[in-house]
C-alpha cells in the first residue's frame, strides 16, 4: 500500500511537472510510453519530462499501450520518434513486432526503446528491432538527440 501511495503521488507530480513546461509546435514530436502489458511507468513518465524539459515536443501516452492503436495514432500524428519502456522480459518481447507495423505508414517514425528488461537481459536488445536507449536517463537522452539527427529529424530546440 505505501509503494502504491508513493508511486501515485509521484506519478502526480510527475504529470504536474509535464503539464507546466511548454509544447513547442516546432520542435521535435516525439511519443513516450509503455510497452503492451508494462504497467510499471515512472521511468518512462520521467524521460517524458526531462525530453519536454529540453524543448522537445512530447507527447506522454501512459501504460499498456496496445500497439495497434499505436500505430494507428502515429499514422496521422506523425511523430519523429516513438519511445516505449519495458520492465519485465514479456513486455519487452511484446515489442518485437512494433518496428515491422511502423514500416507500412509514411514517415516511417523511429522507434527507441529501453527499461529494467533491457538493462538486466542484454539478449533482449538484440530481439527487438529499434533504438536501445541505454541503462540511464543521460544515455537515453544523448541516444535519443543522436538518433534524430542522424536521421535527418529536424532537432533545433529553442535555447
Amino acid at each position: 500500500t505505501t509503494e502504491h501511495f508513493a508511486s501515485a503521488f509521484l506519478r502526480g507530480k510527475l504529470l504536474s511537472l509535464l503539464q507546466a513546461y511548454p509544447s513547442r509546435r516546432n520542435a521535435p514530436y516525439l511519443l513516450v510510453g509503455c510497452a503492451p502489458t508494462e504497467q510499471h511507468e515512472l521511468g518512462s513518465l520521467m524521460l517524458a519530462v526531462l525530453l519536454r524539459s529540453l524543448g522537445y515536443r512530447v507527447e506522454y501516452l501512459g501504460p499498456d499501450i496496445p500497439l495497434e492503436d499505436l500505430v494507428d495514432y502515429a499514422s496521422y500524428e506523425h511523430p519523429g520518434m516513438i519511445i516505449l519502456s519495458a520492465s519485465t522480459p514479456p513486455a519487452a518481447l511484446e515489442l518485437k513486432r512494433l518496428q515491422e507495423r511502423l514500416r507500412k505508414i509514411r514517415p516511417v517514425p523511429l522507434f527507441g526503446y529501453g527499461g529494467r528488461a533491457f538493462d538486466t537481459d542484454r539478449l533482449l536488445v538484440e530481439q527487438v528491432p529499434g533504438f536501445y536507449l541505454g541503462s540511464s536517463f543521460a544515455n537515453a537522452m544523448q541516444n535519443i538527440k543522436d538518433v534524430l539527427t542522424r536521421s535527418g529529424v529536424k532537432t533545433a530546440l529553442p535555447a
